[in-house]
Parts: C-alpha cells; structure tokens; sequence
C-alpha cells in the first residue's frame, strides 16, 4: 500500500489537503459553536435576564412595589434609559444610549459586570460598556461630553462594565453608558423610571405564561395612572445575538460540510484513477487466489490512509481555529467566554468522518472493479495498457 501511495505522490497530497480542508473546516466551525454554545448556557443566564421589559411615562419605586407584588412575578426593577450622542476622543459625535439606575449595588434583573475602574459610578461620573470603550477610544479617568435633550455635559469615564444585554458598540457603532439618577438630572433629564424590568417566578422559558403575567402587569400600570409605550417581551432566556450567532455558524457548517463532500469526489477520481492503472495486477491476485474481500480491502486501507494523513494535517491547526473564531464570536456578539474547551465529540466526529467517508466514498468503484473474474481483470488490463 505504500508503494502505491508513493507511486503517485501528487495525487495523494492532493486528496489527502481536500479531505483535510473538509475536516478543518468542520472542525473549527463545530468546535466554535460548541464553546459558544456552553459558555452562554452557563454565562448568560447569572445575569438574570428580564423576562419582559416595559417602556413606560416617568414612575417611582412605589408601582415598582406593586408590580414586584403581583402573582407570577419574581422580581422587578426600574430604570431610567435615554439616547443622546457622545463625543468620542477625536472630538466625533457618535450615537448613545444611557442607563441611569438609583442603586447600582441592588441590580439584580439584567445585571452587568464591572470590568475597570470605580464601582458604582460617582454622581458626574459615567461608566461605559466595554466595547464603547473601544468604539469610543477613551480609558477611564477621560472626560467625554455628553449631550441629551436637556444640554450637554463634561463627564468623566469613571470604569468599564460588561453588559450582555446589549449588543457590541463595535456593530452597532452605538455607545452605552451608566449613570446614577443624579447625573441623569444633571444632564437635564426629569426624576423618575420609564423602563421597567420583570422576571416570572415560574415558566422562565415559557413565552405564553410571560405573556401572561406581562397582561397583569400592565393593568396594573395603567390602573396606577402610567402609561404602558411599548412592551418587549425577549427570546427566553437567550442573548440577544443567540439567533444571529447560530445563523452565522450554520451557514459556516454549511458551507465546510459542502467542502467535505466535494473531497469525497476528489477521492473517487483518485481511486478509480489507481484501480484503472492496476486493473491488471488485480486480475493477477485474483488468479493466485485472492479473493475480492482482499482485493478490496487493500484500496480500501488506501483511501483510510488519505483520512488518517488528513486527520494528522487538520485536527491540531482546527482546534486553534475553533478558539479564535469562538473568541471573535464573542467579541461582535459582546459575549463573555471563560472556558475554551473544545469537547471530546468534537475531536470524535472529525476522526469518524475522516476516517469514514474516504472509505464509504471509494467503496463503490472499488467493489465495481474487484469484483471483476481474474480473466475479465486481466483482459481489461491488456486492453488499458495498449490503449495507453
């Protein structure tokens, strides 16, 4: 077999890079999802993710009380949120939008993590979302303008915080930042909540029972004088950028699973190219006594050995690439990943598939032409050689 391998170098490395850029390919992008998939089951859901969010005019924190009161609802948190525009270091306007809480330390429905310097913000301080930061170009202790409706105002970048609930400003060229409800006024904005934050206590994941609840609570709100602007009601328990993350994968997975087969195709050629040159020799081990099942499983090991040097090539440079597309991943999505593992299935399917499909690919022509009678193989073989 290794004499055969040999014998047409440049057509071995070719089949075996084909199959090794399927395997690669399907490697990286399940090994990516795989990380992503568990860092987010693990992650996300310590930030407590609202199970509804209502928009709504100016409240206290007594219809806070009430609604927390209500059946079916686990907690219930108010917010102040307003969109404005930031100047950034190199004195351009960019888009904003600004959260101001009572109580930073008593966040506990959507909660963000506190990444670099002061927390919770001082009154005339802001902190930024992460990714604002780099949009922005700015470290904390800078002061940044901030303009609202109200005015504009010199605040200093207090710290960085993660906050998954939002996506990254790098895609959306959007700025977040986190006031205190003192520096909110400072900026001209009036006292009070307008966006209210709810979990269930039960059916976290269940849309028709949120929507539920979400009914109560906004009859409450109304029977207390406010008025209920909008109501969003999020993927259960999912990041913002679960959906597109997915959708982004799959067609990744796609495209590296339609990479993987057209090696299969590279394969065959490859095969029935060798079977053709040794039809003869076929005939002659079958003359000797060889059966078709030795015959066969001789091309057989061949195609497996495409596998196994393509397994050899791709998984390790796969594995590195499973990381940094998991890491770039999160990066746009603004997500958090701690872990890199990339699971033992992973490594599995890619030795089962390249191993296999070589071997399943080429199982046709090869049972076509090893099933030839001696005599056929040998006259087929004549006919070839003159021919060539």
């Amino acid at each position: 077999m290794r004499r055969e391998l040999l014998a047409s170098r440049s057509r071995t490395l070719l089949a075996v890079l084909s199959i090794a850029a399927g395997i690669f390919a399907i490697g990286t992008i399940l090994g990516a999802r795989a990380i992503l998939d568990r860092n987010l089951a693990e992650i996300f859901p310590r930030t407590n993710p609202a199970s509804v969010v209502f928009y709504t005019s100016p409240f206290g924190p007594d219809l806070v009380d009430r609604v927390r009161s209500l059946p079916g609802v686990a907690g219930a948190e108010g917010r102040r949120r307003v969109r404005g525009k930031v100047r950034n270091a190199e004195g351009e306007w960019t888009n904003l939008e600004l959260y101001a809480y009572s109580d930073f330390n008593a966040i506990r429905i959507n909660r963000i993590r506190p990444v670099a310097g002061a927390w919770p913000p001082p009154d005339g301080e802001i902190l930024l979302e992460r990714s604002a930061i780099r949009l922005l170009g700015v470290t904390p202790g800078q002061r940044l303008t901030v303009g609202l409706e109200g005015g504009e105002r010199e605040l200093t970048v207090s710290g960085a915080v993660h906050d998954m609930h939002v996506f990254s400003a790098l895609l959306t060229r959007r700025a977040y930042g986190y006031v205190t409800l003192r520096t909110a006024a400072l900026l001209g904005e009036s006292e009070g909540f307008n966006e209210l934050v709810v979990t269930v206590s039960e059916g976290r994941q269940d849309r028709e029972q949120i929507r539920r609840v979400a009914d109560a609570i906004v009859r409450t709100i109304e029977a207390s004088g406010h008025v209920v602007l909008k109501r969003a009601i999020p993927e259960p328990m999912k990041h913002p950028m679960d959906s597109l993350l997915q959708t982004f994968l799959l067609i990744l997975l796609v495209l590296g699973g339609l990479a993987f087969l057209l090696s299969g195709t590279l394969v065959v050629n490859t095969i029935v190219a060798l079977l053709g040159q040794q039809v003869r020799q076929i005939g002659i081990m079958k003359a000797v006594g060889a059966s078709t099942a030795q015959v066969a499983g001789l091309y057989l090991r061949i195609a497996a050995a495409y596998g196994l040097g393509a397994l050899l090539i791709a998984v390790p440079p796969a594995a590195f690439a499973a990381r940094r597309l998991a890491a770039f991943a999160a990066d746009i999505g603004n997500l958090e990943v701690t872990d890199f593992r990339i699971p033992a299935w992973v490594f599995g399917l890619q030795v089962a598939t390249g191993l296999l499909l070589p071997v399943l690919v080429a199982a046709v022509p090869v049972m076509a032409w090893t099933r030839l009678p001696a005599r056929a193989a040998l006259s087929a073989g004549g006919l070839s050689v003159g021919e060539a």
